[in-house]
């Protein structure tokens, strides 16, 4: 039996629809932060676990880190000590927000992805970049200043995507994939 990580079966279930990608990065915006990255169309695997927590690293935002702005959970806590009072980190895309602080959230959103993907883009030069899960409308909404701002900042700026996904279904697809 092999235990993977989300990201790992995220990236595996998007290489069996898209035989085309060679190198990427993959970004699962979930209760957690998590990462992966394929070369020559094979899951990278780290010589130790720090491999791929990008987490940790500093999201150019205050003392934030990347997962304390790119997870539910730590985006949720971000958005509250902002004086939004949100019971699910959803209501900040699906409900109408008018508080003065959510420009301030999503501009904070917007710059950890934009330290994310730079990270990732001056390390392994990936061709693409995905993100997935829970917080991938926001992501979404984001993605015009993202793409703007790293092409103000990087030589060459990775294609970027967020793919829909039918909750676990893409993981459950991807850690099938990669028992076969």
């Amino acid at each position: 039996m092999l235990l993977d990580s989300d990201a790992n079966a995220s990236q595996r279930g998007i290489l069996k629809e898209d035989a085309h990608i060679g190198n990427a990065a993959l970004f699962v915006l979930s209760s957690a932060l998590n990462f992966a990255s394929c070369t020559d169309h094979e899951i990278t695997q780290g010589r130790t676990l720090a491999f791929g927590d990008l987490g940790v690293l500093f999201s150019g935002v205050g003392n934030e880190t990347l997962d304390g702005l790119l997870s539910g959970k730590g985006l949720l806590r971000f958005a509250q000590t902002r004086g939004l009072e949100l019971e699910r980190i959803e209501a900040l895309w699906s409900e109408p927000l008018d508080a003065p602080s959510r420009p301030e959230v999503v501009q904070a959103f917007a710059t950890a992805i934009v330290t994310a993907v730079s990270a990732v883009a001056v390390t392994l030069d990936p061709e693409s970049v995905y993100f997935v899960g829970r917080l991938s409308p926001l992501a979404e909404e984001v993605l015009p200043e993202v793409r703007s701002r790293l092409a103000h900042s990087l030589p060459s700026v990775p294609a970027i995507r967020v793919v829909p996904q039918v909750i676990g279904l893409s993981v459950a697809q991807g850690a099938a994939q990669g028992t076969n």
